[in-house]
């Protein structure tokens, strides 16, 4: 059965769009080329790469855990590996060509302090299948650690400004939610 939409990375006029690697040095030019490809898009995906995604075989998340304790397992995961690479995708529909058009753009992402002076260095996990894994899509494990644009790296700066309290609130109010009950209308 043919694919009512396929997709295509074409660029207009022929040729392959490669996927655009935002490094330290090319990041205002291609986050400006990624707003207007996100504006004209139709849809936009996003992608993470971490350093592992269960910290241990009992925290993956099954189908018939509650949502509270799915958070807790999530969250668990989220604080011990670290993201190091953002994908994000556009995607706009080209109806002369009866296919949608793909801009990929990967931000290298690497925790790291500008300035030692705010308490220890942060840690986190790298486990040997995530490197593998990796390693066999061809991650550029220097342009990670090296290239890292100079905006991302601020990121876990500002996020340590946030209140703890403001952090602790949005968890509970997540994980203590009411279920939903149905009201007659009168």
């Amino acid at each position: 059965m043919p694919l009512l939409r396929p997709f295509s990375t074409d660029v207009p006029g022929g040729g392959s769009m490669a996927v655009k690697q935002v490094t330290r040095s090319n990041f205002n030019a291609a986050l400006e080329s990624l707003r207007a490809c996100v504006e004209e898009s139709d849809f936009v995906v996003v992608d993470l790469e971490m350093t592992d995604v269960t910290s241990a075989p009992w925290r993956d998340p099954f189908e018939f855990d509650r949502s509270d304790v799915r958070y807790l397992k999530l969250k668990d995961s989220a604080e011990k590996f670290a993201v190091v690479q953002f994908g994000v995708c556009p995607f706009r529909w080209d109806s002369s060509k009866g296919s949608f058009f793909a801009h990929p753009h990967n931000f290298y992402i690497f925790p790291r302090k500008e300035l030692p002076l705010h308490g220890p260095p942060d840690d986190f996990l790298w486990q040997v299948t995530s490197i593998d894994f990796l390693t066999k899509y061809q991650f550029d494990f220097n342009a990670c650690i090296y290239e890292v644009s100079c905006a991302v790296e601020q990121e876990g700066e500002a996020l340590k400004g946030l209140s703890s309290e403001y952090l602790e609130g949005l968890a509970n109010s997540f994980c203590n939610f009411e279920e939903p009950v149905d009201t007659p209308i009168a």
